[in-house]
Order: C-alpha cells, then structure tokens, then sequence
C-alpha cells in the first residue's frame, strides 16, 4: 500500500517479494520503501491464531477424553449420587455438538428377581453455552431419553422401587389421567382417587426443571408386583416437554402420546394424547383423546 507521503508502506506481516513487486510496479525503487512495524494488528493477529489452536486442542481432547473409562466412571458416579440408586452405564461420550450422549445404563437389580428396575438404551444431555455466564440459570437445555424401559416395584413394605423414578412417572401418569396401584398411605394422606383433576395434573411438577426442554420416545413403564404380575402399563410412551416464553410469563407445554396401556382397574386403552400448558406450577389441560377398548 502507499503511504500519503507516496512511500511504499512494508508491513512484516506481508512477504517481502510481494512487497517488491508492488513496488516495481509502482514505478518506486527499493529505497523508497519504508517499513513500519505494525505492531499492534501482528500482535492481534498473532492472539487470534493462538488462541484458535488452543481451543481446537481443548475441543479434540475433550471429545477424546469423554470415551475413556475414567470419564464414563466419574459419569456414572454422579448419577448414583443424583439419583441414590446403583446403576451401570455401557458408554458415554461427546457429540461433535459437545452433547454427553449415555448408552446403556441400567440398574439397579429388582429384589428377587436378576433383572435391572430401568433400561435406557440411549440419553442425551444438551448444553445451552450463554447459560453458563447467567447467574442462577440451568444450563441443561435438553435431556432426551430414547428405548427406556422402566420397572416399578412394590417391595415388602409396599413402595414402589426404583424410588429414584417414583416422582416423575407419577407426573407422567397423573398427566395421562389413569389409575395405578398406589403405594400405602397414612390415613392422614388422601387416596390417589379422591384427588380433583386439576389436583392431579399439578401435583410435582417442579420434579421438571422449567428451563429445561424434556423429549422421551419409545418407553416403556410398568408397575409390578415382587413376583412379576403386571398391575398396570404404560406403552411406547412418548414426551415433548418444551419451556415458552411468553412475556410476562414461563410457561412448559405438554404433548403425552401413548400408544397403548393398562390401568390398575383392568382396563385398557390405545392412542392416548394429552396436550397441557403449566403456569406457575398449575397445569391447564388444552385437549385429551384416548380410545379405550381391548388392548
């Protein structure tokens, strides 16, 4: 480039040969060259450059570092703490996207019985990055579970185990509106069938985070006794659970499908659909459909 004095202007961060060439064709010699340390862009761009590898070794290492097993057992660790039950986990990893995707985690063993309480075949936990730098906001901005199959079961006491999914699948089937065997109750608690609808879709709801989108396909959730007797069932469940923001108010929307099940009564029911807007811990119930008759 020429300076306004008519000089041509050499930065170091150009090659010196097509420094020359622009000169010559300029018509100027190499005496009229000046050079100028153009300190402060060489050093921003020296910090760019710089800091561009850093976080491209940061990014490889941390896709690397979530296949070991030291990563999978500090996973695993938390979420025995998170849930309070034992469980195992096959895999877990980093998406390119930086999601933690769990495979296979299972457990814990029902009594008497060599089978796992739950199964999921796949969980993925999404990260919303602004969170972070926001004081008292989640940064969790999705969990999707897929193939989940889950067990309850009463033990000798009559409450249902694995006690770590008892809240939310009692959301789950309030919100389905069917009856399931409830555990026992002090004569002081009301029964599960002596609530009022509005009642029932409202109780425990904040088992969900509010800022937190939930997405579950193809679950499967029964309730058993210790010998294996189905008492009720809940097929090919599936969730979207989505926060809105509609100034001045956080509301979740509810879709539940289920494409068939059994209530604790005996009857049976195919294609059920529930769609609900909660507000401040109250859920409105917007539509329901369900075809009862022989499963």
């Amino acid at each position: 480039q020429e300076s306004p004095e008519g000089a041509i202007v050499y930065s170091p961060a150009r090659k010196r040969r097509d420094c020359f060439d622009v000169m010559h064709a300029a018509g100027k010699s190499k005496s009229d060259v000046k050079v100028v340390e153009d300190r402060p862009r060489g050093f921003l761009g020296r910090f760019v450059r710089t800091a561009m590898v850093v976080v491209i070794i940061l990014y490889v290492a941390t896709l690397l570092i979530s296949r070991t097993d030291g990563f999978r057992y500090m996973v695993e660790e938390r979420l025995k703490e998170r849930t309070g039950a034992e469980l195992n986990l096959g895999k877990v990893q980093m998406n390119m996207g930086m999601d933690l995707v769990l495979r296979d985690l299972a457990g814990p063993d029902l009594p008497e019985r060599a089978v796992p309480g739950f199964q999921v075949e796949r969980m993925t936990f999404r990260w919303s990055v602004p969170r972070f730098f926001q004081r008292g906001r989640v940064p969790l901005s999705r969990i999707v579970i897929e193939g989940a199959d889950i067990r309850l079961v009463r033990n000798g006491e009559g409450r249902w185990q694995p006690a770590a999914f008892v809240e939310p699948v009692d959301v789950l089937s309030d919100w389905a509106g069917m009856v399931v065997p409830a555990p026992p109750r002090s004569p002081a608690e009301p029964r599960a069938d002596d609530r009022s609808t509005d009642d029932a879709l409202s109780e425990e709801i904040d088992v969900f985070r509010r800022e937190t989108a939930y997405v579950i396909r193809e679950t499967d959730i029964r309730w058993e006794e210790h010998d294996g007797t189905v008492l009720a069932a809940l097929r090919n469940v599936r969730l979207d659970m989505t926060p809105l923001r509609v100034p001045p108010r956080d509301l979740q929307h509810v879709w539940l499908r289920v494409e068939s099940g059994r209530t604790a009564d005996g009857r049976t029911f195919r294609d059920l659909q529930v769609e609900l807007a909660i507000h401040d811990q109250q859920a409105t119930l917007l539509g329901r459909s369900v075809d009862w008759g022989s499963d």
